[in-house]
């Protein structure tokens, strides 16, 4: 697996001037205000570091008790075959994939960032650039709009899961999905399946993992 001192595929200059990098998850919420959702701020940002437009650094400890540290900049191959979650406005990021052909094995001892410059640039503060609305003409077959701090999707499901965790833990994963599905169709912006809550459950790594083995084969 590609780990902390693994080949990032990094530039030949080390990223050394911590006030002009903004962290990742700083940078998908920026990006959320812009284009409304945390789903496509996902996408957006992927594709601005693949293409280069955004640039973008990594920092880690290469040392147990902390004392060495390492920034790098990363060239935009590094996420070629990467996914990037976030759950919620608390976090954590999710990276996911491969480089180099080598699966991507994050630690807590791992940070990304992006360039603030190049952030700002591609997507400038909501307060420099507010585009006016278009006021369209309601029709009958129109969904009534939902209340104003209602939050949907992943963002609903983490906030939701911290306000309930130990009641919800107590639970099977699979029932506790149900029942935040359940909720959802009176907190949540729109209704969220409960297939849907238990995947995003299982990224929270909170449950403990069940035994692989097969109903036909008891363990010896």
């Amino acid at each position: 697996m590609a780990k902390a001192g693994d080949k990032p595929t990094p530039k030949s200059h080390t990223a050394d001037k911590p006030y002009e990098w903004t962290p990742l998850l700083a940078a998908l919420s920026r990006i959320k205000d812009s284009v409304g959702d945390f789903g496509w701020a996902e996408i957006d940002l992927r594709q601005d570091l693949v293409t280069g437009q955004v640039e973008s650094a990594l920092r880690y400890l290469a040392s147990d008790d902390g004392t060495k540290q390492i920034r790098l900049l990363l060239q935009p191959r590094f996420w070629q075959h990467l996914e990037i979650t976030a759950v919620g406005l608390a976090g954590p990021v999710l990276i996911k994939g491969t480089v180099e052909g080598q699966p991507l094995e994050c630690g807590g001892a791992w940070a990304f960032f992006v360039r603030t410059a190049s952030l700002n640039e591609r997507y400038p503060a909501a307060s420099a650039f507010q585009p006016l609305d278009v006021v369209q003409p309601a029709r009958a077959d129109q969904a009534s709009p939902s209340p104003p701090g209602r939050k949907s999707g992943k963002e609903w499901i983490f906030d939701a899961f911290e306000r309930r965790r130990d009641e919800l833990l107590a639970l099977p994963i699979t029932e506790a999905g149900r029942r935040l599905a359940k909720d959802s169709e009176t907190a949540a912006e729109k209704p969220i399946g409960p297939g849907h809550c238990t995947n995003v459950l299982r990224t929270f790594n909170a449950w403990p993992k069940k035994s692989r083995n097969s109903p036909k084969q008891r363990p010896k």
